[in-house]
């Protein structure tokens, strides 16, 4: 039985030998920017700019009253308390949008939707 160990160890090794793995290990840093990217650590940094941007553009009149909603195509849709607000905010409307373009330059706005629901 001590020969038959001997031999099962000895084709243990020469199979580990002729082993070739075709995949390398990941990098870390590749890794780590994938996992970033797909649940949204990146997304979630650039939501935080635009509602600063949205708080510095429309002014602190509209800060408790206002709060920045889905941005999809070059649009950016603002949830307002009530009408009166989506109302004033109509008439600034082409200055918001200057204003938020300047401030935040990561991509253009070029049209805001106003809706009316529970602000945060």
């Amino acid at each position: 039985m001590n020969d038959e160990e001997i031999d099962f160890e000895q084709a243990d090794r020469l199979i580990k030998q002729r082993q070739i793995f075709k995949r390398q290990p990941k990098q870390a840093g590749t890794l780590a920017s994938r996992v970033i990217g797909r649940y949204g650590v990146a997304a979630e940094q650039g939501i935080q700019d635009l509602e600063k941007a949205w708080e510095e553009a429309a002014g602190k009149e509209f800060k408790g009253t206002t709060q920045v909603g889905a941005k999809k195509n070059n649009r950016l849709e603002v949830i307002c308390s009530n009408n009166m607000v989506m109302q004033r905010l109509a008439f600034k409307k082409i200055q918001i949008i200057q204003d938020l373009n300047r401030l935040y330059s990561t991509a253009k706005i070029k049209e805001l939707t106003f809706r009316i629901g529970n602000v945060n």
